[in-house]
């Protein structure tokens, strides 16, 4: 704690991302080096700590009232996704098709403008190689349920209806017509392109996984 204390002391915060440290004496930079160890140390102990986690600790972290936004809760939830999705052996105790009924629900919920920006900026941000993955998976899924690309860009006022032309905006518009209308081709989409949830964003992910937690709690108490 001391020398916590005397480090926040010669500290000049700039502002939260920003800052430098004037250190005094020789002492106190051989201090500081211990204390960035130490933080390593942390973050190794952490990564070991996901490594062995079970979906009983997903659910506690998860199914309770107390799920965050901050940047660890953040981390963590990321995490939790790419363990549903593995196929490592000692990740078999996640169930993608758990994460794939709890997201779609998750996303069939929220509000159409939060959604869409979120789609938008998730499908412009991405390659090019994945964004047209994701405009198959999409289209594919939808085409088995009946609705072409020609009936999409009619109603939904598509910008181009030749699927290699498609904006963020047009691929946000045909996911929010899928979430609602046949939930079962956004489903297909969050199982064969599992980055497109993470994509959409921490708190989009943060809340599906939290959907996920409740409904693996409730089929517990059946």
């Amino acid at each position: 704690m001391e020398f916590r204390a005397q480090l926040r002391s010669q500290m000049e915060f700039r502002n939260e991302n920003d800052f430098k440290i004037e250190l005094g004496t020789t002492e106190l930079a051989n201090k500081l080096t211990l204390f960035r160890k130490s933080s390593e140390n942390i973050t190794i102990n952490h990564l070991i700590t996901m490594a062995t986690a079970t979906v009983d600790d997903f659910l506690q972290k998860f199914s309770g009232p107390g799920t965050t936004s901050d940047d660890q809760a953040a981390q963590q939830a990321a995490q939790y996704h790419d363990k549903f999705v593995s196929t490592a052996p000692q990740d078999q105790e996640f169930d993608q098709q758990q994460l794939n009924d709890g997201a779609t629900e998750y996303l069939g919920k929220l509000p159409d403008d939060q959604f869409q920006k979120a789609a938008s900026n998730a499908y412009e941000g991405l390659p090019q190689q994945q964004q047209q993955g994701l405009v198959g998976s999409l289209l594919g899924a939808l085409q088995g349920q009946g609705v072409g690309m020609n009936t999409l860009a009619n109603n939904l006022g598509l910008s181009s209806d030749n699927p290699q032309n498609l904006t963020g905006d047009d691929y946000a518009r045909i996911a929010n017509y899928a979430r609602h209308e046949k939930p079962e081709a956004m489903k297909a989409v969050i199982r064969e392109k599992p980055f497109w949830l993470r994509a959409l964003g921490h708190p989009i992910l943060m809340g599906a996984l939290a959907m996920v937690a409740s409904r693996m709690v409730r089929n517990r108490m059946r």
